[in-house]
């Protein structure tokens, strides 16, 4: 967060002053009852082969039209309650009719699936997923290797597609995919690594189940796209954007009150846990929400549900426990449907940019005090949405910062949950030289 803030006031000055495996064999058995699936790898000890080098075609998922019959049978789902555990209840209960109701279907001798992202994977979809895999990657508690399918892409590529098509045809995710190792990394400028929160998870998944996370991220990306559900005010997990973005989206509404003689007041935001918080079957419910069914949705359901983590600290390794809330950190799509999840915060916040877990809001006015009123009014409605879909904020990373071209100004003063937060004033004084204060 100080980084973030730093860096905001470098860019707004800036702005104001220029406008293998030998062999690898993949046995699948069953699924004699449309759902289980069991996998081993065999290896040796591997050589290199010979690199597949070809110029991959841009996947087919490049461009998807629309889906034009799944918005009639979105809202099936309650859309209304209040925030306490009955409307946790009944979202539970809603998903999981909705859920059972899919099953039936997918699962009936006479399905056929008409949207286009539940069409069968292709070839191209494994290879692409291949392509676009690193290397160097470590692998997870099964102990493949990212290299030993690269590598050896070229014979196991049929392989894949059909135990893909297998997984997807019936809607799940074979339990070992769904297992990680959780390592912790150290967060840089902490003063204290005694402490839980110095580090950051980081969950080590299956190489091949990230291949098919690939393939199905693939194609949620492009049905967001399509029914245009993407958040544009969060610049995190896109192509040709970045942090940049976002504090130049700010600037540029700074910049505009300063014209007009005016302040703004503004609130940076970190989310408590973020990852690691998120309310799965609340989860379940957005993405149902904007059209997603038949296996694409299930998949979603099966990649959330039963999973599993070890913690590895150095030598120790813990043992296996269930997890039943939050997205695995370091997997690949699971930074996509976290950012969906918190999509509709922008409601309760008119001026915001988003850059993962990281929110800003401002509200600009002529006068400080108004527009503090009017930034501790929209808390309220943040605090709601927060309260309703199960997250909370972390108030030590939490600041107010009050932007004003002429001072001194004294601080605003915003509550959180009752709690003042600190606030810090940064006056831009215009002259024949750009010069800033921070008090």
């Amino acid at each position: 967060m100080f980084m973030l803030i730093h860096g905001l006031k470098a860019l707004l000055l800036k702005s104001l002053k220029v406008p293998l495996m030998n062999r690898l064999a993949l046995i699948c058995e069953g699924p004699q009852n449309g759902v289980l699936i069991s996998i081993y790898v065999m290896s040796s000890s591997y050589s290199i082969c010979k690199r597949f080098t070809s110029n991959s075609p841009k996947s087919c998922w490049s461009k998807t039209p629309k889906s034009s019959d799944c918005r009639s049978q979105v809202r099936s789902l309650t859309t209304t309650g209040t925030f306490d555990d009955q409307w946790k209840t009944r979202v539970e209960n809603d998903v999981q009719t909705l859920i059972e109701q899919e099953y039936d279907k997918i699962l009936a001798t006479n399905y056929i699936p008409t949207e286009q992202y539940n069409q069968e994977i292709t070839n191209l979809d494994v290879h692409t997923a291949l392509k676009e895999m690193n290397s160097d990657a470590s692998p997870g508690p099964d102990g493949i290797l990212p290299v030993m399918l690269i590598k050896a892409q070229a014979t196991c590529i049929p392989h894949l597609q059909y135990l893909f098509n297998m997984c997807f045809d019936v809607g799940r995710v074979p339990s070992p995919w769904k297992h990680d190792n959780r390592i912790y990394l150290p967060k840089p400028g902490k003063t204290d690594y005694h402490v839980e929160k110095a580090y950051r998870p980081l969950s080590l998944n299956s190489v091949t189940g990230k291949a098919y996370e690939h393939t199905m991220a693939k194609r949620f990306i492009c049905y967001l796209y399509s029914q245009f559900c993407i958040d544009k005010y969060n610049f995190a997990y896109k192509k040709h954007s970045s942090t940049l973005h976002a504090l130049l989206y700010m600037i540029n509404s700074i910049k505009e009150g300063f014209r007009e003689d005016k302040v703004t007041a503004a609130i940076f935001i970190d989310l408590e846990g973020a990852f690691d918080a998120i309310w799965r079957d609340g989860l379940i419910y957005k993405v149902a929400d904007i059209g997603v069914r038949g296996n694409l949705l299930l998949y979603i359901v099966d990649f959330l549900r039963g999973r599993k983590s070890r913690s590895l600290v150095n030598t120790y390794t813990s043992e296996w426990t269930s997890t039943d809330i939050g997205v695995p950190q370091g997997s690949i799509i699971a930074p996509i449907l976290f950012v969906h999840y918190i999509k509709d915060l922008t409601t309760t916040l008119p001026s915001n940019v988003k850059y993962a877990d990281d929110v800003s809001a401002w509200v600009t006015d002529i006068d400080a005090t108004q527009a503090a009123t009017d930034l501790q009014n929209q808390l309220v409605g943040l605090n709601n949405w927060l309260h309703k879909w199960r997250l909370q904020i972390s108030s030590h990373k939490t600041e107010t910062v009050l932007f004003c071209k002429r001072g001194p100004s004294r601080p605003i003063q915003v509550y959180l949950n009752g709690n003042p937060l600190d606030c810090l004033v940064w006056t831009l004084i215009i002259t024949s030289s750009l010069t800033s204060t921070q008090t």
